[in-house]
């Protein structure tokens, strides 16, 4: 059985602004996720407009630094969330051995 932990309201709030700080994180990301995207596309369908024998693979490099890019943004949100659920522990930890 699970028992229920009372949290104060300093705590409460402290839980709540991490959540906060998740939630405008997530939102941070995917915005620069939406408009890297775009910026690719549009990278993109110009260099195959231009029709010069090498456009696909300009066009797969472009796609390739995307990916790049959005691997560096989930590394990070990795990190972040390490990092949050890591001092959420901490704090479980120490309220349960007062």
């Amino acid at each position: 059985m699970s028992e229920a932990i009372h949290l104060s309201d300093a705590e409460q709030q402290s839980i709540h602004s991490l959540q906060a700080e998740i939630d405008r994180l997530a939102e941070m990301v995917f915005d620069v996720a939406r408009e890297t995207g775009l910026q690719t596309v549009t990278a993109a369908l110009s260099l195959a407009a231009e029709g010069r024998p090498g456009a696909p693979d300009h066009v797969r490099d472009v796609a390739n630094d995307l990916l790049c890019r959005a691997e560096i943004m989930q590394s990070e949100i990795g990190r972040f969330m390490s990092v949050a659920e890591h001092a959420q522990i901490i704090d479980l930890e120490q309220k349960q051995s007062r």
